[in-house]
């Protein structure tokens, strides 16, 4: 399992009984490891070792985000989405627009489903979202959704 849970789970199989853990992560992420081995007995030391910050004011930023207002000549645009945090980040950069803009995609990925659901607090659905949450997984799952939507 290539997820929080997973992780948890596969911790507290291996160990022989709880232990003391030092868990790096990030601020605003989630709790889910730390919350299970939590559960299970073990000694968590929660450290928050990295924040998410959106490139307001980036100019290659902006300039990939106003490629997404440009008309495009009958090209697929998809979003891919690899985390929540990546969600709030855009609807932040497209401002007021977000909505429209991601909502007139040809679709969306995301690589799993806390990303799913976080496209989906905002009203957007995941049209692709692959079996295991891993870029290769998502490529694949995307391939086969093309080929099938083009047949």
């Amino acid at each position: 399992q290539s997820h929080a849970e997973g992780l948890a789970a596969a911790m507290i199989a291996a160990a022989n009984g709880p232990g003391r853990v030092l868990l790096p992560r990030a601020e605003g992420g989630r709790e889910i490891v730390a919350q299970h081995l939590g559960a299970a007995g073990w000694d968590v030391c929660e450290v928050i070792a990295y924040r998410t910050v959106a490139a307001t004011g980036d100019p290659d930023t902006a300039l990939a985000l106003g490629r997404l207002r440009a008309p495009r000549g009958g090209a697929a645009v998809w979003l891919c989405a690899f985390a929540p945090s990546q969600v709030t980040a855009l609807y932040d950069g497209l401002g007021d627009d977000a909505a429209a803009i991601l909502g007139a995609l040809d679709g969306i990925c995301a690589i799993g489903d806390t990303t799913a659901a976080a496209l989906a607090a905002r009203g957007l659905h995941a049209t692709v979202i692959p079996s295991s949450p891993d870029p290769e997984s998502l490529v694949d799952a995307l391939s086969v959704h093309i080929r099938n939507e083009s047949t």
